[in-house]
């Protein structure tokens, strides 16, 4: 070989090297028995000889298991000049990419049976990362070299321990894959760990079937036993044999033809079921690994089927199944005519799939994205779909598809899809008959058809709570308080009150739609009653909006309901005072007039203050029917009458009494009952002050105008008539 052709042919395999090893010349600094030269040394070549713990020649294949070891070799040639140290980083970084390319096509082979989801990006990731984990457990690596008055021949090998590479491929989060790539024959149990008494009968086989224990180790108790599983699949897989694949691969170099040969055993999964775990049990010392023990169940009838298959290669055209998907993977739609369009298609796929090949097979990678494409179009063919369906009772739900990755058969997944739309027409059903138009929904035949739907439609249905009643409701509600509904609402509340007890409402908002829906007619029966006392949590605010409808049946059966209420708060409310806790209990609103004559005067007369009054006023002003605002009114000039009747607060009040007055003069409110306060203001709270006050200025002008009697007393003793 020629001296550029040796240069050439160095500086190419060493660039190629160090790049695929990702930085491996910082792993180059230990060595075989051979010491460290001097930079003057490495400069010139080393005697012509073989050196070091190898011999100088690359075996066939490069990477090859040993015992319990993978060993990797890497061969560079270089110029007779170069550094030694720089040879064998080159060297070694080949090395470590003929272990990281034995790594790459090993795992790329398994995902691609097992029909796993990864890119070639997502490969070189893992086989990197595997790489980088495992190799600090190989110890130093080995050299050997020959040199010549031309050249520098340098051959290096790692050595990795077969479980430092299955540990590394656990730590990942893929104890299966461990397995299958390095699989353990005799997986040793921790001592600590406690087999079970039926875990020490073994394997063993009956007339009618087969019975595998099997072990598995893991940083928790789903990784034990996800490994355990795959160690009896592997059992069962081997049943109906082995395929050898042998590959010869031949590359030709600049030196000659370099041939390397792979023997891999492969066991096809040619099974329609899943496998059966008869018994399980799993222990996790504290500080250590899970240890988990299965026991499985493989029928010698299933055994013969599926090896049947295996053998003649007599699998269901898969025609049929992949036109079924392909129609399903392209239905729009969120009505729920649409929904059942869909659910028609996935019940022949199901017959169609039953008895196709279910080996992971690039067809049955595409029909799985297909199906998981038609589960993503709950819209029109423009991708709309309404948000109250989108991100509610159309959004996807994450159990579903956790159970999807778990399902082992293709039919089995497509019957789990099936069982997940299967509920979603009902909902949809009683989506669009609350949606109706006004007109049409007001009619007795749609709002029968409706409360047929809520009936029948459970609340519970194994995927998620559907709830849709209130959806149904609220459309109702805002229809009537319209007065685009008139309906008798009776038969929608036995429903609801039915299929809603009151310890399974959520929240206030369904609170606040039941008891809308009590007092829609402008009256408490007894079970309405009965029913909302059974929420403790809510019961004192539930209470409040019950009472302020004034029919009860009779006056005596409100009065005796707000009695045990207020005699309820009061004992058990966690204010301080009597007056703080009937509060709880009063509505805020106009209906609160309705409801003073049951309070006692003592709790009456605080809490119904001109100040608490015109808070109630101002909050609901824009919002009073006229009739509400002229009673809050009149009751609100009665309280002002009533000012300055406790002595420690009268100067307070009659200071502030002018503008209080003003205030219901310019609502409308009649204010002559307030005479009698502004008089008694003006001779005894305020007589010590000179009309200098403004306060008092204005309420003198007041009794001017008003021409009041304890006005022209005084203007008579001054000499004024």
């Amino acid at each position: 070989m020629s001296r550029p052709s040796q240069v050439l042919r160095a500086l190419t395999v060493g660039a190629i090297a160090l790049g695929a090893a990702g930085g491996g010349a910082g792993c180059a600094t230990t060595t075989g028995p051979d010491r460290p030269a001097s930079a003057d040394n490495e400069a010139r070549p080393p005697p012509a000889n073989d050196s070091g713990d190898l011999p100088v020649a690359l075996p066939t294949p490069t990477v090859r298991i040993v015992d319990d070891e993978v060993h990797a070799w890497g061969l560079v040639e270089t110029p007779a000049g170069s550094r030694l140290q720089a040879v064998r980083t080159m060297a070694l970084a080949v090395a470590r990419a003929e272990l990281s390319k034995f790594l790459q096509v090993r795992v790329t082979s398994e995902m691609e049976d097992r029909a796993t989801d990864a890119n070639d990006a997502r490969i070189a990731d893992l086989t990197r990362e595997i790489t980088q984990r495992a190799l600090p457990a190989g110890g130093p690596p080995s050299f050997g070299w020959r040199s010549t008055t031309e050249t520098i021949t340098m051959v290096a090998r790692i050595r990795v321990p077969v479980a430092a590479l299955r540990q590394a491929l656990r730590d990942h989060g893929d104890p299966t894959l461990a397995h299958r790539l390095f699989p353990a024959t005799a997986p040793l149990v921790p001592q600590a760990t406690t087999v079970a008494a039926w875990a020490r009968t073994g394997d063993r086989e009956t007339d009618k079937s087969f019975r595998f224990v099997c072990h598995g180790e893991g940083r928790d108790p789903g990784e034990a036993t996800t490994t355990a599983r795959a160690f009896c699949e592997d059992k069962i897989c081997k049943l109906c044999g082995v395929e050898v694949e042998s590959i010869v691969q031949s590359r030709e170099t600049l030196s000659g033809v370099e041939l390397s040969r792979e023997v891999v055993e492969r066991c096809r999964r040619v099974r329609s079921e899943p496998v059966k775990v008869v018994r399980q049990s799993v222990d996790c010392p504290e500080g250590g690994r899970c240890v988990a023990w299965i026991e499985v169940e493989y029928t010698k009838a299933q055994r013969n089927q599926d090896c049947k298959r295996y053998a003649d290669e007599r699998f269901a055209d898969p025609a049929e199944c992949e036109a079924q998907i392909d129609a399903f993977s392209q239905m729009y739609g969120y009505t729920a005519a649409s929904l059942r369009a869909r659910i028609d298609v996935l019940d022949r796929a199901i017959a169609a799939c039953k008895d196709i090949d279910v080996r992971p097979t690039p067809l049955l990678t595409a029909l799985d994205e297909k199906l998981r494409s038609g589960m993503a179009r709950f819209t029109d063919e423009q991708g709309r779909a309404p948000r109250y369906l989108s991100r509610h009772w159309l959004a996807s739900h994450p159990p579903t598809w956790d159970a999807y990755k778990k399902t082992g058969t293709f039919v089995g997944k497509l019957e789990l899809l099936r069982g997940y739309l299967g509920s979603k027409p009902p909902i949809l059903d009683i989506i669009e008959a609350s949606l109706l138009p006004p007109e049409r929904l007001d009619t007795k035949a749609e709002f029968a058809r409706l409360l047929n739907l809520l009936a029948s439609t459970s609340v519970e249905h194994g995927y998620d709570r559907a709830r849709v009643h209130f959806f149904a409701l609220q459309q109702v509600r805002r229809r009537h308080d319209a007065h685009l509904f008139h309906q008798p609402l009776a038969p929608l509340w036995t429903i609801l009150a039915r299929l809603y007890p009151p310890h399974d409402l959520e929240g206030w908002n369904e609170i606040v739609d039941m008891v809308w829906l009590a007092k829609a007619d402008r009256s408490i029966t007894d079970a309405e009653w009965t029913y909302f006392s059974g929420t403790p949590k809510w019961w004192p605010r539930t209470a409040q909006m019950l009472l302020a409808v004034q029919d009860h049946g009779s006056p005596e059966i409100r009065r005796q309901r707000f009695e045990s209420v207020l005699a309820r708060a009061l004992r058990e409310g966690r204010a301080k005072s009597e007056v703080a806790r009937a509060r709880r209990i009063l509505p805020v609103s106009p209906l609160l007039l309705d409801i003073e004559s049951l309070l006692p005067p003592a709790v009456r007369d605080k809490v119904f203050s001109f100040e608490d009054l015109q808070k109630l006023y101002r909050r609901l002003d824009d919002r009073l029917r006229p009739s509400d605002r002229a009673r809050l009114l009149a009751r609100m000039a009665q309280a002002a009458s009533m000012l300055a009747e406790v002595p420690k607060r009268a100067r307070q009040q009659c200071t502030a009494l002018d503008d209080h007055l003003q205030f219901l003069e310019q609502a409308g409110a009649d204010v002559r009952a307030a005479d009698r306060i502004v008089c008694r203001c003006l001779t005894h709270h305020l007589a010590d002050k000179g009309l200098s006050l403004v306060n008092k200025s204005d309420l003198y002008r007041r009794a001017l105008d008003r021409d009041l009697i304890c006005i022209r007393s005084k203007d008579k003793k001054g000499g004024r008539s």
